[in-house]
């Protein structure tokens, strides 16, 4: 009911979404929210069909000014009276039986899963404009620190403005957090609201902030099927525009449904489902494929190829093909992956989606677990079906299956993607915005050098 909504969840979701009571029931197109999503895609379409250069120069943009925006609210939200009560509940007094908590593990794994693009392919897209003998190594270890760094600074940033408006409020601060979009178009923008000096300001600056952290990511992503489709069918390279064309009408068409006024329940099925256990049986499927059916001898040979072996004790252990490393790959990642992929599928087995909180939430209905499940194992179909499309081509000719575990990579290759590298000139990984604009950021520095 209205009366127990505040002015900003009434405006974000009679206004703005023009929200309907069920998931069942359409309500027609929000053409506001629709005009947005056509505008985003003509845009992301431009920029992909100019290339990577062109990303790499608007990369100066997205990646940088979030920095600068969560800069100047770190430093105006500390000094909010209040701010102090945020600060414990977020860092300074933590409660360690959360720990003990599955649900904290698997949204910790989630969200490292995002904000480094692990199983995505987007990092991986962007580094093959490398050069041979790029420290790669180097890259990881920084773009880990600073997308760590930045998630810590940002939620300081957060928790200290919701600590703010629990004391102007007169409640506890987990009365006024909410999470996933009811934090971030309602709870925050109240409290950028209730700010002295200015408050338009802030809000603007905080919006900003999620406009070009969205257009970032949505380049990286779109930029990754490009790229593996012209990878997979070289003579589309010359139809780069095409392609980019057709992706971007393909994604957009998956995103009309969430313009509709149901679409925000849409929404919330589509973020709960599609990047959860399935995500982690692509990463463990990733290691298992260099690990234990490449080999990882094969593939610490071929490190080395690119790197040289190590020539001292801690190269032998930290180094690109350290003890350390291998002992990650080979056991302590994909055991840890699987415990995890176990537990989040009991835990999406039982668990009901719901969208609000109190007496304004909404519990989904049963079919919209049937649809869940289907977005989980959609990604997962292209595995099997390029598994038997090798097989197939295999047997056409003649060929053993353990071809399928030997590498086809040949030196034309190498030699073609050196050139590429020394067209576009080599990307040097710089730090990176927490979150979703990593991909985009890893982009930029096509034009750094």
């Amino acid at each position: 009911m209205l009366y127990n909504q505040s002015a900003s969840s009434q405006f974000f979701e009679n206004y703005v979404l023009q929200k309907t009571d069920t998931m069942e029931n359409f309500g027609g197109i929000n053409w506001s929210v629709f005009a947005a999503l056509v505008v985003v895609w003509i845009i992301t379409a431009l920029a992909l069909s100019k290339g990577v250069k062109l990303i790499g120069k608007l990369a100066y943009f997205t990646a940088t000014v979030p920095y600068i925006i969560i800069a100047i609210l770190f430093f105006r939200s500390i000094t909010l009276p209040g701010a102090r009560k945020g600060l414990d509940f977020y860092l300074l007094k933590i409660n360690f039986n959360r720990i003990f908590v599955f649900q904290s593990w698997q949204k910790a794994a989630t969200q490292v899963c995002y904000s480094l693009a692990i199983g995505f392919g987007g990092l991986l897209t962007l580094s093959s404009h490398n050069p041979k003998s790029h420290n790669c190594l180097r890259d990881a270890l920084i773009l880990t620190c600073a997308d760590g760094f930045m998630s810590i600074f940002g939620g300081t940033a957060v928790f200290s403005v919701l600590g703010f408006m629990a004391t102007q409020q007169k409640k506890e601060i987990d009365q006024v957090i909410r999470s996933g979009t009811g934090l971030a178009f309602i709870a925050y923008p109240e409290a950028m609201n209730q700010m002295p000096y200015v408050p338009w300001l802030w809000a603007l600056l905080f919006f900003v902030m999620l406009f070009t952290l969205g257009v970032s990511s949505q380049f990286g992503l779109a930029e990754v099927m490009c790229t593996a489709i012209c990878d997979q069918f070289p003579k589309l390279r010359k139809r780069m525009s095409l392609v980019v064309a057709a992706v971007c009408f393909m994604l957009f068409l998956g995103g009309v449904v969430m313009t509709t006024r149901a679409g925000i329940f849409y929404f919330k099925i589509f973020n709960d489902y599609s990047a959860s256990f399935a995500l982690c049986i692509i990463i463990l499927l990733e290691i298992i494929l260099v690990c234990y059916i490449y080999g990882i001898r094969n593939y610490i040979r071929d490190l080395a190829s690119m790197f040289g072996y190590p020539k001292n004790i801690c190269g032998k252990i930290l180094g690109h093909t350290g003890i350390y490393f291998r002992i990650i790959w080979c056991f302590i990642a994909p055991i840890c992956i699987s415990v995890l992929l176990v537990f989040m599928l009991i835990d999406q087995s039982g668990n009901v989606p719901v969208y609000g909180k109190g007496q304004d939430q909404y519990i989904f209905p049963s079919w919209s677990m049937a649809y869940g499940w289907i977005l989980s194992v959609l990604p997962l179909i292209a595995i099997p079906v390029t598994l038997i499309a090798n097989i197939i081509h295999l047997r056409i000719q003649n060929k053993p299956l353990k071809n399928l575990a030997i590498s086809t990579f040949k030196n034309a290759d190498l030699e073609e993607s050196s050139s590429r590298s020394s067209a576009e000139n080599s990307i040097e990984l710089p730090l990176t915005s927490s979150n979703l604009s990593n991909k985009n950021s890893a982009t930029k520095a096509l034009e750094d050098r």
